[in-house]
């Protein structure tokens, strides 16, 4: 069976594939966090509102071990807002942390992450001792706790405030299995050849291919 494309179809196609001017306006889709000397942070999260009320931080998330850590950043800080509970005293034993919401923000102290393992059942506690967050100041004053999780430690880099938003690609694709796609040359009549590869076509075809989705 033959394939036949209209040549108006293909003058459309040609058309709107033409490139848009380089100085159009264009939307950021993603969008990544930067320090002040150009070091990736991570990818900015949706817009949120620290416990300060700081209308201008974005959440990030970070990866470890196949679970994520959430933290916020602002212009100048790089923040967490989450206690971390310990079983002894003096802020030593195994480490814990709340479990009220979908996803709590991790306890920053330095360069020193810990966040919730969020996939654990959350259950009663009775630490030993705390860590304030924003002061990283450890009191053996503390009180049981309702829903708590193990919580796991990693270290991240040391950044250099004041950081800034840049815009960057959203992901790269994988390349696709060869097997799925069709490659094909489009004849000056407006039919279409099937080829193994493009290049075969001729100066006078215009070479095309689809992608097979399954």
């Amino acid at each position: 069976m033959r394939l036949y494309v209209s040549p108006f179809l293909v003058a459309l196609v040609t058309t709107l594939l033409v490139p848009i001017s380089a100085g159009a306006q264009e939307s950021a889709d993603c969008v990544g966090v930067y320090d002040s000397n150009g070091t990736r942070v991570a990818r900015a999260g949706v817009g949120s509102k620290a416990p300060a009320n700081d209308l201008d931080a974005v959440k990030i998330f970070l990866a470890d071990s196949g679970l994520v850590a959430l933290l916020v950043v602002t212009k100048d800080t790089l923040e967490g807002h989450s206690a971390l509970y310990f079983t002894g005293e003096n802020c030593t034993g195994d480490a814990y942390m709340v479990r009220a919401t979908i996803h709590p923000e991790a306890h920053l102290v330095g360069t020193d992450v810990w966040y919730p393992d969020t996939t654990a059942t959350a259950a009663p506690l009775n630490p030993g001792s705390w860590r304030n967050d924003g002061t990283g100041v450890c009191s053996n004053s503390v009180g049981a706790l309702a829903a708590a999780v193990p919580a796991f430690n990693f270290t991240i880099p040391t950044f250099t405030p004041p950081f800034h938003l840049a815009p960057e690609a959203c992901f790269t694709p994988a390349d696709p299995d060869p097997e799925q796609i069709i490659n094909g040359c489009i004849r000056s009549n407006g039919t279409i050849k099937i080829v193994e590869d493009p290049v075969s076509c001729s100066s006078r075809e215009t070479p095309i291919s689809w992608l097979v989705i399954n």
